[in-house]
């Protein structure tokens, strides 16, 4: 079963500015994720969507390819950098704040000629640590889903402890929240949130439900510092230290990607 790898990396950022090309060890969160694709044989196409004439660049530098024109690539296309690596433009209005990566998958998928019944593998550059073994585990939890999703242990602190204040400042008497607050963790039921490094889905969900998740959907639970997210200053400096300290590893990039 063919599987297209999309990483989405636009140039924009409100929390980090250019945050795709922040650097950990010497290279970039695009870069350390495009090469974790590079490392999965089964992915037939992988494509990286973007608005930025800065992306492009690090994309071209990192496969060792000649880049082309931003502006010889119509918005909303797709266009082959070489063998299985394609670089997709995005329209106006889809590398905003408020723009969802469902919006431009179903352009991709079309134009790649996807059949409904491939799957489609998202790789945020945001979660620079994956093991390629999760992808093994991810890919067996599929059989017979619509989407599998990578997360993790929510419970510190638990959400069923989350409280409200009223317009003047005082707490919400909530009597199941106010309850919860005493309770031990162990005792309330387990929550996950989504960590973002991986999200397998068939690529019928997203051509015809229009949609990531499914409706009939798996987790694969991850823990640990793996799970980090970056989404600001603070995020990036705990990544570089978990490198600079050894706990956490990248890719392999003393040299460019053989194309």
């Amino acid at each position: 079963m063919p599987v297209h790898c999309v990483i989405p990396a636009k140039g924009t950022s409100l929390g980090i500015a250019e945050k795709n090309l922040q650097t950990i060890a010497g290279q970039s969160l695009l870069s350390i994720t495009l090469r974790y694709a590079n490392s999965l044989p089964t992915c037939s196409n992988i494509v990286i969507s973007t608005e930025s004439l800065a992306i492009l660049k690090e994309i071209c530098q990192i496969l060792q390819v000649e880049s082309p024109s931003l502006d010889l690539i119509h918005e909303g296309s797709i266009h082959k950098l070489c063998d299985r690596y394609w670089i997709h433009r995005r329209m106006p209005g889809q590398a905003s704040s408020e723009a969802k990566t469902i919006e431009f998958l179903p352009q991709i998928l079309n134009q790649l000629g996807a059949l409904q019944s491939d799957s489609l593998l998202l790789l945020q550059p945001t979660s620079p640590f994956r093991d390629i073994e999760e992808f093994d585990l991810l890919h067996s939890l599929s059989e017979g889903v619509d989407s599998v999703v990578s997360a993790k242990l929510f419970d510190s602190p638990h959400p069923a402890k989350k409280v409200r204040i009223d317009e003047k400042g005082y707490l919400v008497q909530e009597e199941h929240v106010v309850g919860n607050l005493s309770m031990p963790r162990q005792r309330l039921p387990e929550f996950y949130v989504l960590d973002g490094a991986f999200y397998l889905t068939n690529c019928s969900t997203v051509l015809v439900d229009n949609t990531l998740i499914g409706k009939k959907t798996k987790l694969m639970i991850r823990s640990g510092v793996k799970t980090i997210n970056i989404d600001n200053h603070d995020d990036l400096d705990i990544a570089r230290s978990l490198v600079e300290s050894g706990r956490m590893h990248l890719p392999e990039s003393s040299k460019g990607l053989n194309c």
